[in-house]
């Protein structure tokens, strides 16, 4: 093959002349290139040229040929992933299951089933008064999408019952779609709305049910492109859209009885802060649509009264919209109704002075209320609930006499309600078990006196629990039964790590075999995210089952830049403090090694999306530490992306990552620690003693990702074969070496269906066939035991 010389033309029109292909080994092969040259934070990378849209056929060809040669290597492992299937599939068995959630709407309930012989998903309703009435079935998920193509996000019922939408993804679509133009950056991540009358059948009986009926559905409507949608009344749906840079932007009004000579949907609201992105939603009671426009540290709420036409909301008939509080940055506000009165869950202090444009430290949620006459605005709150410094508010559940809040102190859950009537606090018990776990509200009937929610650990499914507010008794409860695995084989609990400055306690959560005794030879998969205020959750991943079965320890890295310990956690984790998030992982993996429970030729990580820069930083800095490695969808080159505002999501990011275009102390940070950037030489031999202390990699991507862009990972494996060459590069390459399980790899898996979400798993939730629903599990899964365990 001829050599093929391209060049980089960046910002700056910097050209910096590159390598070219070796097609029978499909590696790059690289000369010495020049480092980075940067001018006004405009910078120009040997590889850049890989993020240029004139390039994107040879980024495309490139990732092939990677994907090709990742296929190559993992072919060895095909057997084996079909084992790890076969054992995520028996995790999931269970002898009882949890009844289904039911949420009540006026004289019906509705609620979901799964088919055992082939999963699909059935949504039903039956009417609550009548004892005698059948079941009626009204969406199959699996004959949904067999005869339409389409598979479904989200159903919601109108109020008066007689109808339905369903947000739809049309899969033939989406496969269709290349990712090239600006339409198809913003369509990959909209759905489809049909509205459709429920029309009801006669009783018919199957192997399912003596007794149901199954409604016919007649389509009435359709709307495109919709990210998100709500009932306002029987006639009338708010959702929301995205503009070409993945941001929602706009609300509308689609009244389903205008004529089609007038103009609808209407535009209701549009957002034009390139940091703010909205959403919508309605108050518990019903009352009020809510419109949110939130940056990541901030938000502005407003209301309008249900039922509110296109006209009152424009002539201020019912109304004007306007927010209920001014913009402070850091502060964020949810707002509720119940009783003639508005709930609001917000962190905003009473007497701020701050600016609306001056950022502020981490504030502490707490509960307000006041009535309903006017806007709820910041100045007429009551304070209804302060908590200590130890707690911090996760969610709010609204009922007709009870308000249920969910709290977690020092990282644990626990749930208080408010008896709205006696005006007094208590506290509802979890049912006993591992107090290391994730406890979410499940869908509630609003006039009931019943709080039901769900609890979960990483050793066990689910237990879902109805507790009585009113009689403080647990009504009733379902605890499922594993038969693939005996969960009380394992153990689960929390340590606290010291951070290197003393400065804080990082928690971890270590799950393994209750018989396993610390030794520097026991396999370790860490899991780790730490960005954004996303906690890393202790709750159940049927990955992990097949490595606690063979005595691995799942270590569970709670570092800043989560929210595990409130927002304090989540800021000293972010923007200029972002290093603490990286620091903390590696105080947590040099924890594994002190007390012994490790040792690096055992030591695995795994992560995705933002935590790939907390993890490809960690693997810069101290790459000895690890054998295996996982990296999807993982965000490496900070830097580039943040300095390019044509980039979807550049603006909105920024008080993440910080303003590095205007802020050279962010940027310096950002700089220092960007994976991309501090790729390390490695200062060994291609001898095999000296590279068995180095790590595999496998990194995964997606191709029609618009979030983190695929010539993220392409740069990075590049640069990183290009300075490693002796070991990850073309002479290191040749398949017979891949039969030593010492050898270091470095493999990227591309998938060319699929954003930054699986599209393959979409399709496959269904499938009767475990190996595919199980297939990226699997994949990952069989990867670490074959670097780490030799399997």
């Amino acid at each position: 093959m001829d050599n093929k010389v391209l060049y980089d033309i960046t910002w700056a029109s910097y050209g910096i002349a590159l390598f070219h292909f070796l097609a029978e080994i499909f590696i790059f092969k690289t000369s010495k290139i020049p480092g980075p040259v940067m001018s006004t934070f405009v910078v120009a990378y040997p590889f850049s040229w890989l993020q240029n849209k004139e390039s994107k056929n040879d980024l495309y060809n490139y990732l092939q040929k990677e994907t090709s040669y990742t296929n190559k290597i993992m072919k060895s492992t095909r057997s084996l992933q079909k084992r790890l299937a076969k054992e995520m599939e028996e995790a999931l068995y269970v002898e009882q299951t949890p009844p289904p959630i039911e949420t009540v709407n006026g004289p019906f309930t509705y609620y979901t089933k799964i088919r055992s012989d082939n999963g699909s998903t059935l949504y039903y309703r039956r009417a609550i008064n009548d004892k005698n009435a059948p079941e009626e079935l009204l969406v199959d998920s699996v004959e949904f999408l067999n005869k339409e193509g389409c598979s479904i996000n989200s159903i919601l019922v109108s109020p008066d019952n007689s109808l339905i939408g369903c947000l739809l993804t049309d899969l033939s679509s989406y496969k269709n779609r290349t990712g090239n133009d600006e339409h198809d950056i913003a369509s990959q991540e909209l759905g489809q709305l049909r509205i459709y009358k429920i029309i009801s059948s006669a009783s018919s009986s199957s192997s399912l049910n003596k007794s149901f009926k199954k409604a016919n559905l007649e389509m009435v409507g359709c709307v495109k492109d919709v990210l998100n949608f709500v009932w306002s009344t029987n006639d009338a749906i708010y959702f929301t859209s995205l503009n070409d840079k993945l941001r929602s932007d706009k609300v509308y009004l689609h009244d389903l009885n205008s004529p089609s000579k007038e103009t609808s949907p209407y535009l209701i609201f549009e957002e034009h802060d390139e940091e703010a992105f909205l959403d919508v939603t309605k108050t518990k009671d019903g009352e009020y649509i809510s419109i949110y426009s939130s940056t990541l540290d901030s938000n502005q709420v407003y209301l309008i009264p249900t039922g509110a036409s296109f006209k009152d909301i424009k002539n201020g008939s019912k109304g004007k919209l306007t927010p209920i509080s001014p913009r402070i940055r850091g502060v964020e506000s949810f707002v509720d109704h119940i009783n003639d009165e508005f709930v609001v869950l917000s962190n905003y202090q009473p007497n701020d002075t701050s600016s609306s444009n001056e950022p502020t430290e981490a504030r502490k949620f707490s509960l307000y209320k006041c009535n309903d006459k006017t806007l709820p605005t910041a100045e007429e709150w009551e304070q209804w609930l302060v908590l200590n410094e130890e707690q911090q508010i996760q969610d709010v559940e609204l009922l007709k006499d009870f308000i249920v809040v969910f709290i977690k102190r020092q990282g644990l859950p626990e749930i208080i309600a408010w008896d709205i009537a006696k005006k007094a606090w208590k506290q509802v018990p979890l049912p006993a078990g591992n107090e290391v776990c994730s406890v979410k509200p499940n869908a509630n009937t609003f006039e009931s006196p019943c709080i039901r929610f769900s609890y979960h650990s990483p050793t066990h499914l689910d237990i879902v629990a109805d507790y009585n507010l009113e009689t403080n008794k647990i009504s009733k409860k379902w605890q499922s039964t594993h038969i693939g695995f005996n969960p009380s084989d394992f153990v689960c609990y929390r340590e606290k790590v010291p951070s290197r400055d003393k400065s804080v306690q990082i928690p971890v959560t270590l799950i393994h075999h209750r018989h396993l005794e610390k030794d520097s030879f026991n396999p370790v998969l860490f899991r780790l995210y730490g960005a954004y205020g996303v906690p890393l959750e202790p709750e159940f991943r049927v990955t992990d089952i097949p490595l606690l079965k063979r005595n691995w320890i799942i270590a569970l890295a709670h570092i800043r830049g989560g929210n595990e310990l409130g927002p304090s956690w989540y800021t000293t984790g972010k923007s200029h403090l972002k290093p603490n998030s990286v620091l903390d992982f590696m105080d947590c993996v040099q924890y594994m090694f002190d007390e012994k429970w490790s040792s690096p030729s055992k030591m695995s990580a795994i992560t995705e999306s933002a935590g790939g820069f907390v993890l490809g930083t960690a693997l810069n800095k101290q790459p000895d530490w690890f054998r295996a490695l996982v990296m999807k969808v993982p965000f490496l080159d900070p830097i580039s992306s943040m300095l390019d505002t044509s980039l979807p999501l550049t603006n909105v990011e920024k008080s993440e990552w910080g303003d590095i275009s205007n802020d050279p102390k962010i940027y310096s940070i950002l700089e220092k620690y960007a994976p991309y950037d501090q790729i390390p030489q490695l200062n060994v031999s291609s001898s095999e003693p000296d590279i068995a202390s180095l790590p595999s990699i496998l990194i995964t991507g997606g191709w029609k990702d618009q979030r983190v862009l695929p010539w993220q990972q392409a740069k990075w494996v590049a640069k990183w074969r290009q300075v490693n060459s002796h070991i990850y590069g073309k002479d290191s390459m040749k398949l017979d070496m891949f039969n030593s399980v010492s050898f270091p790899k470095l493999l990227l898996n591309m998938d060319f269906e699929s954003g930054h979400f699986s599209q393959h798993q979409q399709q496959h939730q269904d499938s009767r066939n475990p190996f595919e629903r199980h297939k990226e599990g699997a994949f990952t899964t069989s990867f670490l035991l074959r670097e780490v365990n030799g399997e």
